[in-house]
């Protein structure tokens, strides 16, 4: 097994040994997943230097002005400090605000983004509250209840507003009965006697927008009455959708913390639902509240489905909170699995517990954060890593347990896997928040070079122009200079290609009759230069060269440690031997006495032979056998049995 790994591991260097020099002009070689450079200076004709190569080569033979490597570069355009909302300024949590990089196609960069939890930092919540009448007595509740939740949270913000509205269901058979007494009345009893009096059934009416005053909220809670449905799932997503899309209408702060309680004793309906009562337009997630705030395309758009929902919550940074009865729970934590960042609460029997409930869990989205993508370009791809509250840097886009004031840095990788036409921006936002950080990525995937204007150019035969240090030929011509024509070949019936044929022929290479052998029948000649078959495997001036020839360690050529050149093995730096397999480093020959192979042994190929007679032999040739007790005492005996 370990054998089939170092052969892959070699396999794996030797194809990857220099992947650039194959690019052939300067938009290419940049775009190189292998981090390549461009040199536009002049080079000899007759060299075997390369235009793309790895940067630490291209510096040996090219002057850094005529280098193209562009790097990556960050710059910070907005870095407002830290600190709370006052009668001036929003509240400041993440930091930077505005980044713009300049960055290579995969090639990874990192920046930072800090957190900082501001102290009364504003708060909106939005009871949705379903008002079918085996919710009365939840409401009721509620209603005594609402200046102790305003009291409650006001210990942890002062900045703290509340928001109320309610639902019921669609207006349609088979959700409720459309019957004219019905519908005045939806909780009439069948004998009519002791009638409850409810009002007409409805999807969603926004009762109160949200506001800072508790007495008022409690007057809209009193005042809302319940109303009646036929089948046990209400149309809840329904009014949902329209908490979360009408912002200017429910009152929403663009730096605030949004919270939404959407209490309930059942279930939902869903994207789908609304066909039981011919409605198939889908939902289009948008505002429909009329001047009396109810929602007006009940009966014209089906429910939103589940995604709908999550992908608008985490549009608008709402929190959600499920505060239902126990015999919902499972249902809505299912639900809530789906939706990003969203909570379940158990209501006890009266809804005494809400008040705690809902200070709980805002205590729990408040202590942490989640950072997240939106507009997330399709090529671009993001890894968040912090030390939270520990020592160890971790890939993780989350941090918990934050107290105020307490500051959490990220780091943020980008990768850039592919070149886009231009700029392109997203945004980082943390879960919950209206906050972002906004990334504009410009994309250097290109040369300044090849935007310069060039005349046609001697050194290009009049036939081309000299475009980053190399010949960029008209149609119809090719070749380093341009010298050659698509006319002039060796199928070509123009008799000028035959002194271009010449070149063609290894003057040192003959076949059985003393013919001339073109291009070593392993390629074909073209404009006096041969073309090999397979230059991923022939090369040399006349395709004389194998370069799986070579010779080999482990079925690999030149063991992954050098290049074959025509038949030979060339090593890389600490490579020796004719296959490369030899390292030329003694270092791991060291032994824990910081001698070479404990001085019992020579250090061969960077492994330990150890002196036959030294009786050492291991690693490092540290091993003694004559450490075994039971060995010591045998030879101990028989030393004494001798001297006798």
């Amino acid at each position: 097994m370990l054998k089939i790994f170092i052969v892959c591991s070699l396999l794996i260097n030797s194809l990857w040994a220099n992947l650039c020099i194959s690019n052939t002009n300067c938009k290419q070689c940049i775009r190189s997943v292998h981090e390549c450079a461009w040199c536009t200076q002049d080079l000899p004709s007759d060299s075997d230097l390369n235009r793309c190569d790895y940067y630490e080569n291209i510096v040996k033979h090219c002057r850094a002005e005529f280098i193209v490597y562009p790097t990556n570069k960050i710059n910070v355009e907005r870095d407002e400090s830290f600190r709370p909302q006052d009668a001036f300024n929003s509240p400041v949590q993440i930091k930077p605000q505005k980044l713009s990089l300049k960055l290579r196609a995969h090639v990874p960069v990192r920046f930072n983004i800090s957190y900082q939890l501001a102290e009364d930092y504003p708060v909106d919540l939005y009871f949705l509250m379903d008002l079918s009448n085996s919710m009365d007595v939840h409401k009721t509740k509620l209603s005594k209840l609402g200046q102790v939740l305003a009291n409650s949270m006001k210990n942890i913000t002062k900045n703290f507003r509340l928001g109320f509205g309610s639902f019921v269901e669609k207006e349609t058979l088979p959700f409720v009965n459309t019957a004219p007494r019905s519908m005045n009345n939806p909780c009439m009893s069948s004998d009519r006697s002791g009638v409850s009096q409810c009002v007409p059934p409805y999807s969603y009416i926004h009762h109160m927008k949200l506001t800072d005053n508790s007495n008022l909220f409690q007057q809209e809670v009193t005042a809302a009455k319940v109303s009646g449905n036929l089948d046990s799932p209400e149309g809840g997503l329904d009014a949902l959708m329209q908490v979360i899309v009408c912002e200017e209408e429910i009152g929403w702060r663009p730096a605030s913390r949004k919270l939404i309680v959407y209490s309930t004793d059942a279930g939902f309906h869903y994207a789908g639902d609304g066909k039981l009562a011919g409605i198939v337009e889908p939902n289009d997630a948008k505002c429909h509240l009329n001047s009396e705030r109810r929602y007006t395309h009940s009966l014209l758009q089906d429910y939103p489905s589940i995604g709908e929902i999550n992908y608008k919550i985490v549009q608008n940074n709402v929190n959600l909170i499920f505060a239902v009865v126990r015999d919902q729970a499972n249902l809505y934590k299912n639900l809530s699995e789906l939706i990003e960042g969203s909570f379940v609460g158990e209501l006890d029997n009266e809804s005494s517990n809400i008040v705690k409930l809902v200070v709980d869990i805002y205590k729990t989205i408040a202590k942490k954060i989640v950072f997240t993508t939106e507009s997330l370009p399709d090529g671009v791809e993001l890894k968040f890593y912090s030390k939270c509250q520990n020592d160890k840097l971790v890939e993780t886009s989350s941090c918990d347990g934050l107290k105020i004031k307490e500051q959490v840095d990220f780091q943020v990788e980008l990768t850039m896997s592919k070149c886009f036409s231009g700029p392109v921006s997203f945004n980082i936002s943390a879960q919950g928040l209206g906050e972002r950080v906004e990334v504009t990525i410009e994309p250097q995937c290109g040369c300044d070079c090849e935007k310069e204007t060039s005349p046609i150019s001697d050194e290009c035969n009049r036939r081309g122009k000299k475009v980053c240090g190399i010949c960029e030929c008209e149609s119809l011509f090719y070749g380093s200079k341009c010298e050659c024509s698509n006319l002039d070949s060796q199928d070509s019936n123009d008799k000028t290609s035959n002194g271009n044929i010449s070149s063609c022929i290894n003057p040192r290479q003959s076949g059985p009759d003393g013919q001339k052998i073109i291009c070593n029948n392993q390629g074909r000649c073209n404009c006096g230069q041969c073309v090999c078959n397979d230059p991923s495997r022939i090369s040399g001036k006349y395709c004389e060269c194998d370069n799986e020839s070579c010779d080999r360690y482990l079925s690999v050529v030149c063991a992954g440690n050098g290049r074959c050149d025509c038949g030979i093995c060339k090593c890389f730096e600490g490579w020796t031997k004719s296959d490369c397999s030899c390292s030329t480093s003694n270092s791991s020959c060291i032994s824990s006495n910081g001698l070479v192979c404990n001085g019992k042994g020579q250090c061969v190929c960077g492994k330990c032979v150890c002196d036959e007679d030294s009786g050492y032999f291991g690693r490092t040739c540290e091993d003694c056998p004559v450490r075994n007790t039971k060995l010591i005492k045998k030879i101990n005996k028989y030393s004494k049995n001798k001297i006798k």
